[in-house]
């Protein structure tokens, strides 16, 4: 097999029908790990739906993967698992691929049928609002309780 380099994901999944990507960056946790699991990337080759983990430029050129969370005027508004800011108007013509797999741990996890994966992705979908109140409201209030009580 050629051994080829390429500059970009996007430049490599023209060429290949899939790549593979070692994770960087936290926003997909606790799903993907940095630099701990291998992802499985694949030409986009059906309509793209909510919940989908896509592949696409990030505005200073790296590529992000993070979900779909909705689709509004033609357009994708995404997320990382592990964000709580949205990102809006992703073209879908900047889109390069889908997720198809990852390895956690030696175990290969197929995200169009594994039914666990399903489950987490309906949980990330429909649990945001809890989960930012959590982080962001709840879990740092009552640790400035805990300090003033403790002191």
């Amino acid at each position: 097999m050629e051994h080829r380099d390429f500059k970009t994901a996007g430049e490599a999944l023209e060429i290949s029908e899939e790549i593979s990507i070692l994770t960087a960056g936290c926003s997909m946790q606790p799903m993907l790990r940095q630099h701990r699991d291998l992802v499985i990337v694949k030409r986009i080759d059906r309509a793209l739906k909510k919940g989908d983990v896509v592949l696409y430029p990030g505005n200073d050129g790296k590529f992000i993967l993070h979900r779909i969370i909705a689709v509004k005027n033609g357009s994708y508004i995404m997320r990382g698992d592990n964000n709580y800011f949205t990102e809006h108007d992703i073209n879908p013509d900047s889109i390069v691929g889908i997720l198809k797999e990852f390895y956690r741990d030696g175990k290969y996890i197929h995200c169009e049928t594994d039914k666990k994966y399903q489950l987490y992705t309906f949980y990330i979908l429909h649990s945001y609002f809890p989960r930012y109140f959590w982080k962001r409201l709840l879990k740092p209030m009552l640790s400035k309780i805990k300090h003033r009580v403790i002191k």
